[in-house]
């Protein structure tokens, strides 16, 4: 009995290390037919930056102005609220914590990933963009749970996004065929096209 569960071992991590092979071979082939299509930019933190600020001071504008809606009605009184509370856990919606927040922390990671930053550095972005909104871009006191769904959410979502656009990107491509590619990235992921047209 002790023979075949050796032998069950050592088939079990064969397999394991052909299928690990075999996974590497396929990152290394997207990871080549990417970069021969798409250029990789230059680290740029100051845009990056810019641009996760710009999501949140425009999400804050249109929840004030057009939609007028409480949350965003932040003045100088909340923001010290903000910064002299403890996080405490909300009860938002399914749609918000497990959706628009994630999205909204794809963002801030993609903001970074676009402007020549790594998976991991673009982890910092998104709990920056995330911070910065919780304290400074809503009235509501800062809770726990949206500074965990955003950023991890947003890892996920936004590397996902960020890979899905770059597949259909090609530097080599002009005319209408170019556009429609660059249009389809910008859907998958607006920072990413943003990122190519600065």
């Amino acid at each position: 009995m002790l023979i075949f569960a050796g032998i069950d071992l050592f088939a079990g991590s064969t397999v394991f290390a052909q299928l690990s092979v075999i996974n590497n071979e396929d990152t290394i082939k997207q990871k080549s037919i990417i970069k021969q299509f798409v250029r990789s930019p230059a680290k740029r933190a100051g845009i990056a930056v810019s641009e996760g600020l710009a999501f949140n001071l425009g999400l804050n504008l249109y929840g004030r102005f057009v939609t007028n809606v409480k949350w965003a009605q932040v003045t100088k009184s909340s923001i010290q609220y903000n910064l002299t509370h403890k996080l405490f856990w909300d009860s938002d919606g399914i749609y918000i914590n497990l959706f628009a927040h994630p999205y909204a922390g794809g963002l801030y990671f993609n903001a970074a990933r676009a402007n020549g930053f790594n998976f991991w550095q673009s982890i910092l972005f998104s709990v920056f963009g995330s911070s910065v909104w919780k304290y400074f871009g809503e009235n509501q006191q800062a809770s726990i749970n949206d500074m965990i769904a955003t950023p991890i959410g947003g890892i996920a979502l936004g590397e996902i996004t960020h890979r899905l656009s770059h597949l259909v990107l090609d530097d080599s491509q002009r005319g209408w065929k170019r556009f429609g590619n660059e249009l389809l990235a910008g859907i998958i992921s607006p920072i990413d096209l943003l990122a190519l047209l600065i």
